[in-house]
């Protein structure tokens, strides 16, 4: 409770301006790729970089379970247990990627020929001698290390630029106080530096699909306009080399986000990612389909317009949605690797200290985003994979690292929505209904006239607004000590009038996504809430989704929830 306690502390502090913070931190440190010195306050310009820390742990192909669960580069249909290769399976000759360099460099020549804005080949100067610092961090090939600041090194030197910043040099792995110090910098670090370089896995262990492209081809004009049998274009290659494995790590998320310009390098393939992402270039190398896609695994905040495949806005929520399912050797950094996408007050505020455990972090971060005005928060229930916090009976935040049980891409609060929190309680005015009585999905298929929507496959609540058929469900869930349970909300509503406890459902705000057609889509969220004392305190118990109602639907009221 102490951590929370100093945390709520210091945040108000911040936004009070009693403590006042360095607008625009410069790296404490930065390495001078000519001596391989690391420079301490250098005010030089840099260039940084991301990468997977254990290369070696992949497995020899990207499995792309992400790409599976959201959409991805790929068209081919996958099984559960295949590769992105075997999309190329839909032809006879095409069958899983490789490594071959024969291969390989044949199709970096056929991208370089159909993308030459996007795809250099570049080698590296032979009177220049880089210098990587003798020290290494433990946990990564010193091997490996060498070659990425060599492909960092190389992409500075090529921008007149002298000075380089790799989190696993330029941060003391070994030194808890400088971790703490700097993983809330790293934002102004990526946004600062001139820009970020992709140390592509993919194209690092050469894989290419197992054919000669050129044997489809008699023309040099021809393998210009080459389109992949089985994919939608050549764009999917350039797609899974760009990719790869990146969106595996947790803390590349906020490197690429948060750069100015991001290239992607291995060997001597140099891949111009943000250029990918400019409507002229997508227009020119009909990359139509291509954009959203990639932002799903690779967003970029420099890129306009900024929209997923959902024609989605990519707010921190969102990006918090695309990190779920990516890896990081410390669970803390599921919250710390992407704290760079919120503003300074949270990062500077959040304790980083890898002793407490990754419920309590969360539930941390959860109080200083709803103390910043980000509601968003109320809406996630507690995964129980990483276990419960201890900071007492807090039923408005979750009780662990809380995700969206509907993935909200937009939300956005009521406009007369009135908020106060503390450390005792949140208070809040909010529109609400009565929950009144649970609608199973058969019942509701029997209204439709059988017809059941695909979303529709958990059980309905009616929540007295006219006649509750007319209100579509989209899901919910309840939080329940342990782990979220699955909506049983009869049961859960039965148990509270056994109890005589009333029992409501109130919105905070509605999440909002534009549709491929140019229709926006609205859906209410609300979260569910019990009172045993006749209003006077009430206890968050779980969120629901519904489909766009009228303000004029429920009563008002002001919410004291502990």
């Amino acid at each position: 409770m102490q951590a929370l306690i100093s945390a709520a502390a210091k945040f108000e502090r911040i936004k009070n301006g009693t403590e006042r913070l360095n607008p625009t931190p410069r790296p404490k440190r930065l390495i001078n790729i000519y001596t391989g010195e690391l420079e301490l306050n250098c005010d030089k310009p840099f260039v940084t970089a991301s990468y997977i820390w254990k290369p070696e742990l992949l497995p020899k192909t990207p499995t792309y379970g992400w790409v599976r669960r959201h959409g991805g580069p790929f068209t081919a249909d996958f099984s559960e247990n295949q590769k992105p290769g075997d999309a190329f399976s839909k032809a006879p000759e095409m069958k899983a990627w490789k490594t071959n360099s024969k291969y390989f460099d044949g199709w970096a020549e056929l991208l370089a020929m159909r993308y030459p804005e996007v795809v250099q080949r570049y080698l590296k100067p032979s009177d220049i001698k880089f210098i990587c610092p003798s020290h290494r961090p433990d946990g990564i090939s010193s091997t490996y290390l060498e070659e990425v600041f060599d492909l960092v090194a190389n992409e500075a030197h090529l921008r007149g630029i002298s000075h380089v910043w790799l989190d696993s040099l330029c941060i003391d792995q070994s030194d808890p106080a400088d971790k703490a110090d700097q993983i809330p910098k790293m934002r102004d670090y990526y946004s600062q530096a001139s820009c970020c370089v992709v140390i592509a896995e993919t194209m690092r262990r050469r894989l290419a699909p197992n054919f000669r492209w050129e044997d489809y081809v008699t023309s040099n004009e021809q393998a210009k306009r080459f389109n992949l049998v089985g994919l939608e274009s050549t764009a999917n290659l350039l797609d899974s080399w760009m990719v790869g494995f990146h969106d595996q790590r947790i803390w590349t998320l906020q490197e690429t986000f948060l750069a100015k310009e991001v290239v992607a390098r291995a060997g001597n393939v140099r891949l111009c990612i943000s250029k990918v992402f400019k409507p002229d270039i997508r227009k020119m190398y009909e990359m139509s389909d291509f954009h959203g896609s990639m932002t799903n695994a690779m967003p970029l905040s420099s890129s306009e317009p900024f929209y997923t495949t959902e024609r989605t806005s990519l707010s921190p929520q969102y990006c918090l949605r695309l990190s779920r399912w990516r890896k990081s050797s410390m669970v803390q950094d599921q919250i710390y690797g992407v704290l760079g996408l919120f503003p300074e007050a949270i990062r500077y505020s959040l304790p980083v200290d890898y002793g407490l455990s990754i419920a309590t972090i969360a539930a941390i971060f959860g109080y200083l985003r709803v103390a910043d005005g980000d509601l968003s928060v109320l809406l996630t229930v507690s995964d129980p994979e990483f276990g419960e916090h201890n900071l007492g009976q807090i039923s408005w935040i979750p009780r662990g690292l809380g995700y969206a049980e509907t993935e909200l891409r937009d939300f956005i609060a009521h406009k007369d929505l009135v908020t106060k929190v503390d450390l005792c309680a949140l208070d809040m005015t909010m529109v609400y209904v009565q929950v009144q009585k649970i609608i199973t999905v058969e019942e509701h298929r029997n209204r439709l006239g059988g017809y059941l929507d695909s979303g529709m496959d958990k059980p309905n609540i009616g929540i007295g607004i006219g006649n509750p058929e007319d209100v579509v469900f989209y899901g919910g869930t309840i939080e329940t000590p342990g782990r979220p349970s699955e909506m049983d909300l009869s049961g859960f509503l039965s148990s509270k009038r056994s109890t005589s406890e009333n029992v409501v459902i109130a919105s905070p705000g509605i999440d909002r996504r534009m549709l491929d057609n140019g229709e926006e889509e609205v859906m209410w969220t609300w979260l569910i809430l019990s009172t045993k004392d006749g209003g006077t305190t009430w206890f968050r118990h779980g969120v629901l989704f519904t489909d766009q109602l009228s303000s004029e639907c429920g009563g008002k009221q002001r919410f004291h929830i502990f």
